[in-house]
């Protein structure tokens, strides 16, 4: 049995049904530990395409809102461009939370972790 088609039976049997297991395609790194012949273990080290946005919270909320609709599509284009298939967004602020799942189509994924798909990405 080959080393990816091991670490692939490993997510099978015991991560399926916990995480999605990501492509090798946006790695700066990646490891298999062995213990002879036995692939005991794989880790990777990926590349993370995280939103950080900082609005002037003294504006009123339609130039925020439209400042954050363009930071998203420059955002967008960015994923795009370097192939990735989703942006994510640790919000601390609930309004930018209810803003950027109601107009921008983020989704919650855990805590204050929002996520968004990349079409084409």
């Amino acid at each position: 049995m080959g080393d990816l088609q091991r670490v692939d039976e490993i997510y099978r049997t015991h991560y399926e049904n916990e995480f999605c297991l990501p492509s090798l395609h946006h790695t700066i790194g990646s490891g298999i530990i062995s213990n002879g012949d036995v692939i005991t273990a794989f880790g990777m080290v990926r590349l993370y395409p995280e939103a950080i946005i900082i609005i002037d919270k003294s504006l009123d909320l339609q130039t925020k809102v439209n400042s954050l609709e363009l930071l998203y599509e420059q955002a967008v284009k960015v994923c795009k461009h370097n192939n990735f298939s989703e942006l994510n967004a640790h919000t601390i602020d609930s309004k930018y939370s209810n803003l950027l799942t109601k107009r921008l189509g983020f989704k919650a994924i855990k805590g204050n972790l929002l996520q968004v798909g990349i079409k084409d990405g």
